[in-house]
């Protein structure tokens, strides 16, 4: 017999709470009695039964003493209790909770089905595991996942199961990779630079996250040189430094000490304070003064340490003479201003007095949010052996080196930016051959030799359309313009029936002119287009190459230059409030005026079709 042992009891079944699951939650309480009837060792049916009643509390009590055929053994009483609570388990409830079951962040996918699969118990599914793969396609959060199972229309719980280990396992591989890759390999993003005394301790990323991190608890007050955070005021306050003697801090961490122990001269400007750099992986992370200026500025290094410049093989370093002074600058083609860091303007007041001036211009690392810090301007004459100008410098604290700006790289000849394209020179008066030829340059010309037929499908039924009223405001000008096109032999008056018949449209051109147009689109149902391939840009271009001498030339109205073949002219007819007009000469909105290469058909002379292709 096994020995019993002293368990704690399960909490009361509420009876009277949450209708719609007393019957998943009866059942669930059921199973939580059988494990602690097994655990306390209890085997007497009548102990057994007076055990569910004391354990289930008040509400079940109340409710088993009104059922009936109760018996005198657990079994009996728990059948009554089960004939009372079971009926009132809602299915379709419990599939609609097992339906919006999501994995959660941080979840696996042993631990999503889990979820699941104690869920699809109370939902009576005719195959559970079918039910349970079907939610995890649904509601896991791979992507990868879902791509997989998707492929297979014949995928089982089971194969889901494995090949959601598999990517799980592969992405704990590649983000450990990953971490040690981040450890071994600073990555480089911005450069910010802070000047003078800071309570923020700024490590290398060099360094790594992880030591930032551990290295937190123990940073050093730059003040006092205690640990920061304080718990109290810091002890270097209005204290007097041994060493400069400057306020709120001690010697022991002075900045210009540790300046002069550098082999650095400071100055009444103090530059000989030291600046702390501070590399980060995360722009998010830079302070942000919230300010915005027009004379804002951007570089993309200036650093000489080969880690911030992020540039590999030769850099493009030149020596240029600043003022008198030799000076050597990484040329920088992103850069828009000059910069001169300062050991190297010292140099060149050594040799020359140079002024300073206010500096407003705030000056961005490529990428960054803050400015570098800049102790005013100057201007200077700088020069290569060919070639000189004067240029502006701005000047940043520290040492990192010196920058040459596009502009100026560009003024000394130090970066040949190549002409791509070619000037070409215009007259502002005609050739004298528009003289020679005066007539050609007149009116609307004619191709000769050539009539443009339209095919028409005989089995298309013409239309005549009414007429569209025009405006009285605006029928005198679209008399003129029909007079102008007749006198000109482009349209001509029609006599006697017609069958094809199409409007105009009064189009406004400009402020005071009009533009006479033909609504062609029931007529462009009943033409047949040729559709001859039109030469492609790419093709145009292909043809060109070697060229070296363009010409323009514009086509007046070039459509109205080629004349209709008599027997398509009636397609064209059209109604105005004159009477009935035609084209004779081959109209804008016919669908198939631009199907065919009307020079190319023409001639057979080559020159005609070289001309041809560049016209389109």
């Amino acid at each position: 017999m096994a020995a019993r042992i002293d368990i704690p009891a399960i909490p009361q079944f509420d009876a009277e709470s949450d209708a719609s699951s007393l019957g998943t939650r009866w059942e669930a309480r059921l199973a939580r009695f059988d494990i602690y009837v097994a655990a306390a060792a209890i085997t007497d049916k009548t102990q057994k039964r007076a055990l569910l009643l004391h354990l289930a509390g008040e509400s079940v009590q109340k409710v088993f003493k009104g059922l009936k055929d109760t018996g005198d053994d657990c079994a009996s009483a728990v059948k009554a209790l089960n004939a009372y609570f079971l009926p009132k388990k809602n299915v379709r409830y419990e599939r609609y909770v097992f339906k919006q079951i999501v994995q959660e962040p941080g979840e696996s996918i042993d631990q999503f089905v889990a979820r699941l699969r104690t869920l699809s118990q109370t939902c009576e599914f005719a195959d559970a595991d079918d039910a349970i793969a079907d939610q995890v396609v649904e509601k896991c959060l791979s992507t990868r996942l879902k791509r997989r199972v998707l492929r297979d229309n014949t995928t089982t719980l089971e194969k889901i199961l494995e090949e959601g280990r598999a990517l799980e396992q592969t992405e704990a591989q590649v983000q450990r990779m990953k971490t040690t890759d981040d450890a071994a390999t600073p990555s480089v993003n911005a450069v910010f630079r802070r000047e003078g005394r800071s309570n923020q301790t700024y490590q290398s990323n060099q360094q790594g996250k992880s030591q930032n991190q551990n290295n937190n608890s123990k940073a050093k007050c730059y003040h006092c040189g205690g640990p920061y955070p304080h718990d109290r005021a810091c002890p270097a306050k209005g204290k007097t430094c041994g060493n400069c003697g400057k306020l709120d801090h001690f010697s022991s961490v002075c900045l210009q000490g540790k300046a002069k122990n550098n082999g650095r001269n400071t100055d009444k400007q103090g530059w000989g304070k030291k600046t702390v750099n501070k590399v980060d992986a995360e722009q998010g992370t830079a302070p942000n003064d919230g300010l915005s200026s027009t004379d804002d500025e951007w570089v993309l290094s200036v650093h000489e340490d080969h880690h911030v410049n992020a540039l590999h093989g030769k850099q493009p370093r030149v020596t240029v003479s600043v003022a008198g002074v030799d000076i050597p600058v990484l040329m920088d083609t992103g850069a828009s201003v000059n910069l001169i860091d300062q050991p190297s303007y010292e140099a060149v007041c050594k040799h020359q007095e140079i002024s300073l001036t206010p500096d407003s211009t705030r000056v961005y690392v490529y990428g960054a949010t803050t400015p570098l810090p800049i102790a005013g301007q100057f201007d200077a004459t700088v020069a290569t052996p060919d070639r000189s100008t004067t240029a502006t410098f701005h000047l940043t604290r520290g040492k990192g080196g010196c920058l040459l700006g596009y502009s100026t790289a560009v003024e000394l000849g130090l970066i040949n930016v190549p002409k791509l394209v070619n000037a070409v020179d215009t007259h502002s008066t005609p050739p004298s051959f528009t003289k020679d030829f005066a007539d050609v340059f007149k009116g609307t010309g004619k191709l000769k030799g050539y009539q443009f037929r339209i095919h028409i499908d005989p089995t298309v039924k013409p239309v005549a359309q009414p007429p569209r009223r025009v405006p009285f405001h605006v029928r005198q000008q679209v008399e003129e313009q029909l007079e102008q096109l007749e006198s000109a032999g482009i349209i001509e008056p029609v006599e006697g029936p017609t069958p094809w018949v199409s409007p105009i449209v009064i189009v406004p051109k400009g402020k005071d002119k009009i533009r006479v147009c033909v609504d062609m689109r029931m007529p462009n149902t009943a033409v047949m287009r040729e559709r001859h391939p039109t030469p492609t840009m790419d093709e145009i271009i292909h043809d060109l190459t070697g060229a070296t001498v363009f010409s323009k030339l514009d086509l007046h109205q070039a459509y109205h230059q080629v004349e209709l073949d008599p027997e398509s002219r009636y397609l064209t007819t059209f109604v105005t409030h004159k009477g009935l007009r035609r084209y004779t000469r081959l109209m804008f909105g016919l669908s198939s005026a631009s199907d065919r290469d009307l020079p190319r058909d023409h001639s057979a002379d080559p020159r005609w079709h070289t001309w041809s292709a560049k016209y389109l």
